[in-house]
């Protein structure tokens, strides 16, 4: 895109024309003449006021790509502050979208693995056979799916691949926030009345679902502690104590503060999508979009919390 060429930052009408108008002066604002988006013209004809290096997608730099990554995490995980800071006006690029995902999801998925090396270290030994086991390659391979062992009564024990919708190292809260988060876009993508009425351009779709991932940040975070918590209760000095207060039930209170995280990833989800509509597009009216896509979300997070037969053991016994 000529950053000379004035076009709207939403639906990516060259607005040319409007300026040829001018006679005397440049008007301070305006606005789109085919999605009717108002716009200050200093945004559009200004190419430092279309990107922001702080932000991962306009940094410049290897180290400073890094440091923004970080920081974009940050900003995403309150959703008023991205969208102040991420304005529709700001360029979107693709590739470095792919670099956030890769620097921020990366990093914690490499660290996740490490921590879980260290609980099995705690629980079976610090010995070769301990990290050979298939359960060394189950933290690794989460983001897929897991490996589960299927004990048969005659014949040797089958080892099957199990997808994340089913079964995963990264708990059972991944699955159905990881859902919603997909229903959301794609809802917006083929939502023909909103499309048509805010004329917003794909790649902002892409940009708010990517950066809709933020919530995985702090749930891989919760995903590492609960580790470290495990590691403590097998290898720690209290461990004992710790098992009489827990009970056979021990595994069971780590499994609610998964089911716990999803309702709090949810409203999380419900406020990202609000302020992409409201704040992020400047969507007319936001509500009707934003209720329907809400409602597919939940309804797809539910089936797949209906289908995990471990919660309703929990909320049976």
């Amino acid at each position: 895109m000529d950053p000379l060429t004035p076009t709207c930052p939403r639906c990516g009408y060259d607005l040319s024309a409007a300026t040829l108008k001018w006679e005397e002066a440049c008007p301070l604002e305006g606005s789109c003449w085919e999605c009717g988006l108002g716009l200050r013209w200093a945004d559009v004809l200004r190419a430092d006021r279309r990107a922001d290096e702080r932000h991962v997608e306009h940094a410049k730099g290897a180290w400073a790509t890094w440091v923004a990554a970080w920081r974009s995490l940050l900003w995403a995980l309150c959703p008023p502050v991205f969208w102040a800071r991420v304005r529709l006006e700001c360029w979107v690029v693709p590739r470095r979208l792919a670099v956030w995902v890769a620097v921020v999801f990366g990093t914690l998925w490499a660290v996740n693995g490490v921590v879980s090396w260290v609980e099995l270290g705690a629980r079976f030994g610090w010995t070769w056979s301990t990290f050979l086991d298939i359960d060394a390659a189950q933290a690794w391979v989460a983001p897929a799916g897991a490996f589960v062992r299927r004990w048969q009564s005659l014949g040797p024990i089958r080892m099957t691949f199990a997808p994340f919708w089913r079964d995963t190292a990264w708990g059972p809260g991944y699955a159905p926030l990881l859902a919603c988060s997909l229903v959301f876009p794609l809802l917006m993508l083929v939502l023909a009345a909103t499309r048509a009425r805010a004329k917003v351009r794909p790649v902002h779709v892409l940009r708010a679902a990517i950066f809709g991932l933020a919530w995985l940040g702090p749930y891989l975070l919760l995903v590492m502690a609960l580790r470290v918590f495990m590691a403590a209760v097998v290898a720690g000095p209290r461990a004992g104590w710790m098992y009489i207060s827990l009970g056979g039930r021990m595994y069971d209170v780590l499994s609610m503060a998964y089911y716990a995280s999803v309702l709090l990833g949810l409203g999380w989800i419900a406020w990202w999508w609000w302020c992409v509509l409201a704040r992020g597009w400047r969507i007319e009216h936001p509500g009707r979009a934003w209720l329907s896509a809400l409602t597919a979300g939940l309804l797809t997070a539910a089936i797949i919390l209906a289908l995990d037969r471990h919660l309703l053991y929990l909320l049976v016994t």
